[in-house]
Parts: C-alpha cells; structure tokens; sequence
C-alpha cells in the first residue's frame, strides 16, 4: 500500500522504483535488491540496485535476453523466476558471464507486466547458492504486485496526458482559419508522424 500512496501523492516513477529496491534491500540484509527494465527488444537495463558488502553495483548493466531464450519465456510466463545456483541452471547457461560480472550465483526474479508485455524484473540476487524461502518468494511477489500497480496508475497517467496533447494539436491543426486544405493535410501528416509514429511513405 505505500507503494502506491507514493504515486497517487505525486512521487515520480523513478523515485518509487528506488525507494521500493531500498526498502527491499534493507528488509534483505544479505541479498542485492534490483529493479530492471524490459524494452520491447528484451534488452534488460538495471536501473536501481542495493547490495550487501561484496557484491558489486550493478545499474546500468545492460543484457540481451534473446540470447536467454529459456529464460526470457519463463519470466513471460508471469510467474517469480527461482533459480538456487545460476551455474547449474540451464535457464541462465548463456548469462553466464553477465552474471559472474555481478557476483550473482542464485537469484529470485519477479517480472512485471504491461499491456501484456514484460516490462522489468523486480530482483534479489546472492552471491552464492541459495534455496529461496516461502517467506522470500512471497514477499518479492506482493512487492512487485505492488509496483505493478503504482506504475499502471502512473503509465495510465501519462497515456491520458499524451491523449489530451495529441487532441489538443488536433483541434489547432483542423480550426486553423489561415489553413488551406493542402497545408491542413501537410499538418495532419506530420502530427501522425511526430505523435503516433506513422510511416507516411
């Protein structure tokens, strides 16, 4: 619940993804507590992480999860990824070296949705083999359950102001009265292109 009260009083995005990889870092002493994104590619960008004495930081690491194949159709599965020795876990075989550079050998990853897509992995990870608790497993799944629904209000948000933007530019470009019906065309066609991204030939 403060997760979302954070949003609805106005808190940027960036700064609930923090506060929330904070609070689950300083809930779990021993692990690294991390928030990565999911771009539509399946490039995965840490954005916020916390780690224990002797775990290295790892935002702004960047990685393919194409060449994870097994992995990535896991987290799409919408279910906590468990994983209790990374080197033995055929999943992660090709992360391998991704995950050596952070130190991790066990992780818990929870993924989070958007449209029905994956948008970013709300993690824990241990430096060495770990059997994940009920207790851990359930606590990251309410975390991300609660992010999830922070970041739809704050998503649903900005799709309402970009709504309203591309109405609004609609309205100026249609009631111009200096426009002729070429120009108002020629505006129309640029709009499609700047606002919603059409290809116009």
């Amino acid at each position: 619940q403060g997760v979302a009260a954070e949003v609805t009083e106005g808190l940027p995005e960036d700064q609930v993804l923090k506060r929330t990889v904070e609070r689950l870092g300083a809930h779990f002493k021993g692990f690294r507590a991390a928030y990565s994104t999911v771009d539509e590619r399946a490039v995965l960008t840490v954005l916020h992480s916390v780690e224990p004495v002797g775990m290295p930081r790892l935002e702004g690491l960047v990685a393919d999860l194409t060449q994870a194949p097994d992995y990535l159709a896991a987290l799409r599965l919408r279910r906590p990824l468990v994983a209790t020795d990374s080197r033995t876990d055929p999943r992660l075989a090709p992360l391998a070296a991704t995950l050596a550079t952070g130190g991790t050998q066990a992780l818990l990853d929870v993924p989070l949705h958007h449209s029905d897509r994956l948008v970013g992995l709300l993690c824990l990870g241990s430096s060495e083999p770990h059997e994940w608790t009920a207790h851990e497993i359930h606590t990251m799944t309410e975390a991300a359950a609660l992010l999830s629904l922070a970041l739809k209000e704050s998503w649903g948000e900005d799709e309402r102001r970009r709504s309203e933007e591309r109405l609004h530019l609609l309205y100026q470009t249609t009631s111009a009265p200096y426009l002729n019906a070429e120009d108002t065309i020629t505006r129309l066609l640029k709009m499609g292109v700047g606002q919603f991204g059409l290809d116009t030939g």
